[in-house]
């Protein structure tokens, strides 16, 4: 995204070339004695002095700037995609500013799956919903009514299982075909193998952790969106890991692999 040339600078926006010292916002010291102070960081005035310096800076400038950029293209994107008549497929994911259900700040992001751009996001603080827990289904419930109130139809939408937004999709948006992120799901079935592999008895558990989780995406990637075929897939695991590799399903018969040689698990009759 070139920014220089696609967003219009703002009204006071200045040169801020080195030869022009007229950009420097007031109050800050970039004499030479100062600058290096600010290499060797000698005294905690200098160091308190150079963040209030770094935070003014950035608040006339980088903040304003991005801001302008970011709502320009999310403009020529929206317009875009009313103009064609299209409805887009969205992946969606929330990011909180510290790890588990204490954080204060939590961001909501869509993407078009199709065009890899961003179209939205959302901030959420933890004190405008009853929890931290509950503002990832506050920042996607504003994305959503961002493309809705903008006359943009969303057709499918991939996220993590979080209880809050599957329900939330389930009865909010019946029409909107709700997909789970694979990524979680493999990753989930990992941990757990990995985790019962560390016990004597379940070793061989471990064993096959990671092509367990591998199946998980082939059987996703390969299905064109059948469930009925994803789950006969997935089921067949059980069967392969014994060398069984036929008679899964109707519609996924047998194996497609060819010879292979594996540390096999026995099964228990």
């Amino acid at each position: 995204m070139n920014c220089q040339t696609d967003c219009e600078p703002a009204e006071d926006q200045m040169n801020c070339d080195d030869s022009d010292p007229d950009w420097i916002p007031d109050g800050a010291d970039i004499t030479e004695n100062n600058c290096n102070r600010m290499d060797a960081g000698n005294t905690e005035p200098d160091k308190a002095r150079n963040l209030t310096t770094y935070n003014r800076l950035q608040s006339t400038y980088i903040v304003p700037s991005t801001l302008s950029c970011w709502q320009f293209q999310q403009s020529v994107y929206m317009a875009n995609i009313k103009r064609n008549g299209s409805s887009i497929k969205l992946g969606g994911d929330a990011r909180c500013s510290s790890p588990g259900h204490t954080a204060k700040y939590g961001s909501y992001t869509v993407m078009d799956v199709q065009t890899a751009k961003v179209v939205d996001t959302q901030l959420v603080q933890s004190n405008e919903v009853k929890n931290s827990y509950n503002m990832e289904l506050e920042g996607l419930k504003r994305c959503l009514q961002f493309l809705q109130d903008d006359g943009v139809q969303v057709t499918d939408i991939v996220t993590d299982r979080h209880s809050q937004v599957k329900k939330y999709l389930r009865t909010d948006h019946p029409t909107v075909n709700h997909w789970f992120d694979v990524w979680h799901v493999a990753k989930g079935v990992y941990k757990k193998l990995e985790t019962l592999g560390k016990s004597k008895k379940y070793a061989q558990a471990g064993l096959w952790a990671r092509s367990v989780s591998n199946h998980v995406y082939w059987c996703a990637a390969s299905s064109e969106g059948n469930g009925e075929l994803v789950r006969q897939k997935w089921t067949s695991i059980l069967n392969h890991i014994t060398v069984i590799h036929e008679g899964h399903g109707d519609l996924f018969q047998s194996c497609q692999h060819g010879d292979i040689s594996r540390n096999w698990i026995k099964p228990v009759i």
